[in-house]
């Protein structure tokens, strides 16, 4: 036997559903299904079967991997100043005289901001499926 072995009928998919869009439902169905990263069908299927499972789109992702950088800043940012107070007390002072409180605690309060609107979006009613 040549090729790939067949699937079972349980997984094959036989049986055709058309369905009718208007022009802008149609774009929102495209640019929706792009943005799931799935075929047209599978998205269909999906979206029909599974209503209660949210797909993370790209805006989604992209928000957290910013997050998780802006986490990550934040924290090497706070280790290397610990680690050098000891050794330069004098010049940590100095940069901390320098700095702008009033920056540090805006993009702290931004931080927890997004850290909140994220934990809504992951505590929704919804089952959480990441793509």
């Amino acid at each position: 036997m040549k090729g790939r072995p067949r699937k079972d009928l349980n997984s094959q998919k036989l049986i055709c559903h058309k369905v009718y869009f208007n022009y802008d439902e149609y774009t929102r169905f495209l640019t929706l299904a792009e943005e799931s990263n799935l075929k047209k069908s599978d998205f269909s299927r999906k979206c029909l079967l599974y209503p209660n499972e949210i797909s993370v789109g790209k805006d989604l992702i992209r928000f957290i991997f910013e997050l998780n950088k802006v986490g990550v800043n934040l924290n090497q940012f706070i280790k290397k100043l610990n680690s050098l107070k000891n050794d330069y007390p004098v010049q940590v002072e100095n940069f901390l005289n320098k700095t702008n409180p009033n920056e540090v605690v805006e993009a702290t309060q931004q931080l927890q901001i997004s850290l909140t609107v994220l934990d809504s979006i992951i505590k929704s009613n919804f089952n959480r499926q990441y793509l």
